[in-house]
C-alpha cells in the first residue's frame, strides 16, 4: 500500500511499538495515540490522551488515516467501571470518529479472553464461557466494531504474545521466562495438557500487513496461535533448556477451570496467516530475553 497511513491507538503498548515499526519499516506511514508510556517506535507523528475523556480529534485533523489499529484498553483492574471507560468508552469513541471521518478500514485488536473458561481447541466459532470483566468487555468491543457502518471491519484475538520488549511481569510465560533467569522453582498445573496460546510479535505484524493491503468490504474476525502444539511440561522444558537455567519444576493442582490452550488458526491461515513453530516461539523469546539482560 504506497502513502498508506496508519493510526494505531496503544503504539506505547509492547505490542503496539513493534508493530508501528515494523509497518513503517515497510513503507507505511505511522501516526500513534499513547496514554502514559511514550513509544520508543519510529513514527511520523505521536501524541498523549485518554481515548475515553480527551478531544483526541482535534490532533487528527486533515490527517489522511486509511486504517486504524486498536490496542487499547483496559488490561487489569478491580473495578468494572474502570474495563468499562477505558476499553468500551475509548473504543466506542474512536468507532465513532472513524464513522464520522469515512476511515475505510479498522483493524479491533481484542483477545482470547473473550471464550474464558475452555475445554478444548477453540476456533472463531467456539462459545464463550464464564468470561472474566476483560474477556467481556473484549466482546462486547467487538460486537461494536461489527455493528458499526465502517467499511473494512477486522477484529483479531490474540493469545500471549512474546518478542522483544515485552513485559515479563504478564502471566504465565514471561512471568515464569523472568523465574528461570533467576534460577527460582517454577510451579505449573496440568503438565500434559496441549498448548499453542503463544504467537510471536513479527508474525502479527506480518499478518497486519497484509490485511492492510487486501481488498474487501464486511466484517472478519480471526483468532491466531503458534503453529504446532505442545505439552505445557515439553514447554517448561524447551524454555529451560533455551536459557540454561538450574530452575526445578514443582507440579501443583489447578485453582480452577481452564483457560485457552489450544487454538485453531486455519480461518486466519486461509488469508495468509503464517506462525512459527511454537518450538521456534519459546527458542527466539529465549534469546530475545537473554540478550535484553546482557545489553543492561
Amino acid at each position: 500500500m504506497n502513502n498508506s497511513c496508519v493510526l494505531i491507538a496503544g503504539i506505547g503498548s509492547f505490542i503496539g511499538q513493534n508493530v508501528a515499526e515494523y509497518l513503517t519499516d515497510h513503507g507505511i506511514e505511522v501516526i500513534g495515540i499513547y496514554r502514559n508510556r511514550y513509544p520508543t517506535c519510529a513514527a511520523q507523528k505521536v501524541f498523549s490522551c485518554n481515548l475515553a475523556k480527551d478531544e483526541f480529534e482535534k490532533y487528527l485533523h486533515n490527517e489522511p488515516i486509511d486504517t486504524i489499529i486498536h490496542f487499547a484498553g483496559q488490561m487489569n483492574g478491580d473495578k468494572i467501571c474502570d474495563y468499562l471507560d477505558n476499553t468500551i468508552g475509548s473504543t466506542r469513541r474512536l468507532i465513532d470518529y472513524a464513522e464520522k471521518a469515512q476511515i475505510p478500514a479498522f483493524i479491533y485488536i481484542s483477545s482470547v479472553a473473550v471464550y474464558g473458561e475452555t475445554t478444548s481447541c477453540v476456533n472463531e466459532f467456539s462459545d464463550r464461557i464464564n468470561l472474566s470483566d476483560y474477556g467481556m468487555t473484549k466482546f462486547l468491543c467487538e460486537r461494536m466494531l461489527e455493528d458499526s457502518h465502517i467499511k473494512k471491519r477486522i477484529v483479531i484475538r490474540l493469545p500471549r504474545t512474546l518478542g522483544k520488549g515485552c513485559d515479563l511481569s504478564y502471566l504465565w510465560l514471561p512471568r515464569v521466562t523472568a523465574q528461570m533467569m533467576k534460577n527460582e522453582d517454577v510451579y505449573y498445573t496440568n503438565p500434559d495438557l496441549l498448548y499453542n496460546n503463544l504467537l510471536y510479535v513479527d508474525d502479527l505484524s506480518k499478518f497486519l500487513l497484509l490485511l492492510l493491503e487486501k481488498e474487501f468490504m464486511g466484517f472478519e474476525q480471526f483468532v491466531l496461535g503458534a503453529k504446532g502444539c505442545m505439552r505445557i511440561i515439553d514447554i517448561l522444558d524447551k524454555l529451560k533448556r533455551s536459557l540454561n537455567s538450574q530452575s526445578q519444576f514443582i507440579e501443583r493442582p489447578a485453582e480452577g477451570p481452564n483457560t485457552c490452550y489450544a487454538i485453531d488458526s486455519m480461518h486466519a491461515q486461509a488469508y495468509g496467516f503464517q506462525s512459527r513453530e511454537i518450538t521456534e516461539i519459546i527458542e527466539k523469546f529465549a534469546k530475545d530475553v537473554s540478550t535484553s539482560i546482557k545489553g543492561k
